[in-house]
Order: structure tokens, then C-alpha cells, then sequence
């Protein structure tokens, strides 16, 4: 009888343990659905500041472009570092057409990133030629060439930039003629590369067009509640701007004259200091005011300083031109006053 109840009770702790077992099973979820999630949370995330990007350059530009070209005329290092690192890559790629027999891994991988670049600028409506395109740019056969080294590549670049003479916009007519009379390969393919770039601005720029007059329209209320959103998204606190605020409150100032002080104190920031949440979509535009700031601060301190060494008699308008232009030209690398 003992035995039978030790059973008994073994059998019901075991039921138990498996009734528990699955009670948790479905309310805590797996490691792989929290990863799903956190995944699908991040891509919202993107799509919401992608979406609020947009509409505030937009509104604030009002020239489309101006957002695409900022970094473009900025010869910073790292813009350096990019090209020198494309000059290697166009170089290799020749390197590797030239021997022999000639080595055709790069070929087969620029021809598929070159079919991905057309099919992005290439509208829906453009079946035949898509069609076109997928078949001729078969990857399953440009690989099998790539192996046997067979890939004709002059008359793939040929190809290709037939196609793009078809699709592009009249404004790259004139580079695309130009390219199609050129006989050096890589310049062929590097060309191709260049304009497909410009394509995708162009494609882009044409889209915004089309929907820049509804987001100028209604920009305030839109920026407004996709900020909500992200604000939500975030976890719906902004401690970094309470912080930035909170150290210019005074019992005796307005607000007006809090938030005054708070973006003057900005412009003396330093590159280590983190903006507030409300400020992200600004944080580039304000990092070069201050940079801004920090180089009038100095040549100010540096003309008067000057002047004052000087005899009165130097005191012109033409010499005080001169030193001021020869002061810009001194900190014109200044980043910042460490």
C-alpha cells in the first residue's frame, strides 16, 4: 500500500512537473521568437527614423538634392580612405583581367552587383527589358563561365551599358555616349558602376519629387507623430534632454530664455558630447556650427591679438582683410581646441 502511494505520488509530482513545464513553455517565449522579435523591432525602428529622415530633410531643404550631395565635397580622410581603397579595387580588377589565363572571380562578382544596381533602377513597368536582363545576366551561367574562365567580358560591359542607355534619364545621356565609345574594359565597367550610382539619385530624386508637395503640406503634423512614434519605440522617456535642459533651469529665467541657453551651450560642445533625443535629426548640421563657432571664436581671439601688437598705423581695413584671410587659412583644419 506504501508502495502504491509513493507511486501515486511520484506519478502526480511527475504530471505536475510536465503541466508546469508546458505552462511555461507558452508563457515564456523561446530564445529564437525573442530574437524574431527584437529583430522585427529594429527594422520598424529603422523604416520609422528612415521615414522621419526623409520628410525632415525635405522640409528643410529645399533643394531635394542637397541632402545627397552633403558628404560628397567633403575631402575628409575618411572620404580619402575610399577612394584610395576604390583606386586599389579598379586595380586588382585589371590586374586580374590581364593575366593568363585571366582570373575571372572579380568579373563574375562586379557582373552581380551590376545586375542588382539594374534591377533597382529599373522601373516595374520595364518587363521585356527585365526579362531581358535576367536572362542574359544569369548568374547559375556567368558562374559556370567564371569557372572555366569563358566569361566574355567586353561584351557583357558592351551589353550592359546598351541597357542603361535605354533606362536612364536624359541628363546622363551625354556620360553614357561617352562610355559607349570607350575601349579600355575597366574603365568600361568603372564607368557603368558611376552612372548606375547616379541612377539610383535619379530614380530617387524623381519619387521625392512626387510626394515632396504632400510632406511639405502636412511636415509639421507628420514629423510630429512619427516622432511620437519613435519616441514610443524607444521606450517613450528623453533622458538625455531633460539632462541638456535641466542644467539651464533657474527659478528667475523664462523658458523662453532656458531654451535659449541650452542651444548656446551647445555650440560649445565638444565631439564626445551625446545630443539630446529631440535634437538627432539637427546633430550634423549643429556639430558644424559648432565647429563653426569654435573657428570664429579663434580667429577673432587671434585678429585682435594681432592688432593689438600692431602699430596704428597698420590698422586698415586692407590689412585687417589680410590678416583675417591669413588666419582662415591657418585654422581652416581646426577641429577642435584640444
Amino acid at each position: 500500500g506504501d508502495m502504491e502511494k509513493r507511486d501515486d505520488s511520484e506519478d502526480m509530482k511527475n504530471t505536475e512537473g510536465e503541466q508546469g513545464l508546458k505552462e511555461t513553455d507558452k508563457k515564456t517565449p523561446s530564445k529564437t521568437e525573442n530574437a524574431e522579435k527584437n529583430l522585427n523591432e529594429g527594422k520598424d525602428l529603422d523604416t520609422l527614423l528612415h521615414h522621419l529622415y526623409i520628410a525632415h530633410e525635405l522640409a528643410v531643404n529645399e533643394n531635394k538634392n542637397v541632402w545627397f550631395q552633403r558628404h560628397s565635397e567633403d575631402i575628409s580622410n575618411e572620404n580619402i580612405i575610399k577612394i584610395t581603397l576604390r583606386e586599389a579595387y579598379w586595380d586588382l580588377f585589371r590586374e586580374q583581367l590581364t593575366q593568363e589565363p585571366p582570373k575571372l572571380d572579380m568579373a563574375f562578382e562586379l557582373l552581380a552587383e551590376i545586375k542588382k544596381g539594374l534591377e533597382l533602377v529599373m522601373t516595374p513597368n520595364i518587363t521585356t527589358l527585365r526579362k531581358q536582363v535576367a536572362e542574359v545576366l544569369d548568374l547559375d551561367l556567368l558562374r559556370t563561365q567564371a569557372e572555366h574562365g569563358a566569361i566574355d567580358v567586353m561584351y557583357y560591359a558592351r551589353y550592359i551599358t546598351s541597357v542603361i542607355s535605354k533606362i536612364c534619364a536624359p541628363v546622363r545621356d551625354k556620360t553614357v555616349a561617352q562610355l559607349s565609345k570607350e575601349t579600355d574594359i575597366v574603365a568600361i565597367f568603372r564607368g557603368i558602376v558611376e552612372i548606375l550610382s547616379l541612377m539610383k539619385c535619379d530614380l530617387l530624386s524623381f519619387s521625392l519629387a512626387a510626394i515632396k508637395p504632400d510632406i511639405m503640406a502636412n511636415h509639421l503634423a507628420y514629423e510630429r507623430d512619427t516622432f511620437r512614434e519613435y519616441i514610443n519605440a524607444i521606450g517613450g522617456t528623453l533622458p538625455r534632454t531633460s539632462k541638456w535642459l535641466a542644467k539651464h533651469i533657474r527659478p528667475t529665467i523664462s523658458t523662453e530664455d532656458i531654451v535659449c541657453g541650452a542651444y548656446i551651450d551647445i555650440l560649445t560642445w565638444g565631439p564626445s558630447d551625446l545630443f539630446p533625443e529631440t535634437l538627432f535629426l539637427e546633430e550634423e548640421r549643429l556639430r558644424r556650427l559648432n565647429l563653426d563657432y569654435f573657428r570664429l571664436t579663434v580667429s577673432c581671439t587671434i585678429l585682435f591679438l594681432s592688432l593689438g601688437l600692431m602699430p596704428q598705423s597698420f590698422h586698415t581695413e586692407d590689412f585687417k582683410q589680410s590678416v583675417k584671410t591669413f588666419i582662415l587659412i591657418m585654422i581652416v583644419e581646426a577641429k577642435t581646441d584640444a
